[in-house]
């Protein structure tokens, strides 16, 4: 195994997808479960999971942008404030 800064799930007929969702830590896991119970929501949804925060990884995230429709919608999630949590360091990297 090797780590890896920056994880993609669902990435299957990437074209396709309507959403993706950013997020980091143990949330990310919250999501998994909520996907494996709702299959059809991996349709339209991929899930990017920012596990290296510093240096941030900017280059994996734009590649796997480049993929997807200019219509996608990006949507961060964190289970704490958006004060307390990590939004207030990804999103001007976003």
């Amino acid at each position: 195994t090797e780590f890896k800064p920056l994880l993609t799930f669902f990435a299957s007929n990437i074209q396709n997808k309507k959403n993706v969702l950013f997020c980091s830590g143990k949330v990310s896991y919250d999501i998994q479960e909520l996907f494996s119970k709702n299959p059809k929501m991996e349709e339209n949804t991929l899930l990017l999971v920012i596990e290296e925060l510093y240096p941030f990884p900017e280059k994996l995230i734009k590649t796997t942008l480049q993929q997807l429709p200019k219509t996608t919608k990006a949507i961060w999630i964190q289970d704490e404030p958006l004060n307390s949590g990590p939004f207030s360091f990804v999103e001007p990297r976003l």
